[in-house]
């Protein structure tokens, strides 16, 4: 090792950290460090407004919106909000225009907390359109599902579309594992809405914890 080759590899070392910071940074900013980063062209976005919802809907929805204008805008969404049964935005898949973007943030906001959380119904809509690629789910996993039929039945469905999940509370071990779960089973990513900290009353560390399903 001589001092010219160490001050090389120095320089090297150092512009690749300076690279690695920079990603990790644009991986941070906006809605990608909790929706992650939108690959697929035609997808779903599925927001919970069951009654178990409703502290955090307004500021949930806030996030969506974000999300839609950021991420969506020039591809083909639809948007369904669900409780005890799915309602969708449009019949099917639209590109994401300026004004199709608007009339979605509309209909969403008009969208009120109430009733359980039929999570199965709402996956189906993403299940039952052929051309859609991905959906992204944004709930806090308290569905009105047993948790082992909900999974099974996804196994069976033999769904090839990943549901890409953002957490809206990790207090609740137990609705976040079935998220994360479902994630892993049709191959999606798991991530997670950070809850300010008044609201939460779990461990800490299942908050700052996050997870791949690649």
């Amino acid at each position: 090792m001589t001092s010219d080759l160490f001050r090389k590899y120095k320089l090297n070392m150092e512009a690749a950290l300076d690279n690695f910071e920079e990603r990790i940074s644009w991986l941070l900013r906006g809605t990608r460090s909790s929706f992650g980063i939108v690959k697929e062209h035609r997808l779903y976005v599925l927001l919970d407004t069951s009654d178990s919802m409703e502290y955090m809907l307004r500021d949930v929805k806030l996030q969506v919106e974000e999300f839609l204008e950021e991420q969506v805008c020039g591809r083909f969404f639809n948007l369904v909000c669900f409780k005890s049964f799915p309602l969708k935005w449009r019949h099917s898949l639209v590109e994401a225009t300026p004004e199709a973007l608007q009339s979605a943030r509309g209909w969403m906001w008009s969208q009120e907390a109430g009733g359980s959380s039929n999570l199965l119904a709402a996956l189906t809509c993403v299940f039952a359109d052929p051309s859609a690629q991905a959906a992204y789910l944004v709930s806090d996993g308290r569905c009105n599902e047993v948790q082992e039929e909900l999974l099974t039945t996804l196994q069976a469905q033999r769904a090839v579309v990943p549901v890409n999940i953002v957490c809206c509370s990790l207090h609740d071990v137990t609705a976040a594992n079935l998220l994360h779960s479902i994630a892993v089973t049709t191959g999606g990513m798991f991530h997670y809405l950070d809850p300010p900290p008044e609201t939460v009353t779990g461990p800490r560390s299942m908050r700052v914890k996050t997870y791949s399903c690649w």
